[in-house]
């Protein structure tokens, strides 16, 4: 299940606009739809909130984007 946790409340717009370029041209496009389907987004306003949010889910697969990571 594809959640995508987002510290830009502007970001899941925006990641939804490319999912719909790139599904016109995937050859597997229905599998994808269908696999996106079942996700979904959550707005967080900090890292740490970020952080509980993936615990929280779990995720077997998980991948970090941040800019500026604390250490």
């Amino acid at each position: 299940m594809p959640v995508l946790v987002a510290l830009d409340p502007a970001l899941p717009d925006r990641v939804e606009a490319e999912l719909a370029r790139q599904l016109r041209d995937l050859p597997t496009a229905e599998t994808a739809r269908s696999g996106l389907a079942n996700g979904g987004v959550i707005v967080v306003a900090s890292v740490d909130e970020g952080v509980a949010a993936c615990d929280a889910i779990a995720p077997e697969h998980l991948q970090l984007d941040l800019r500026e990571a604390p250490r």
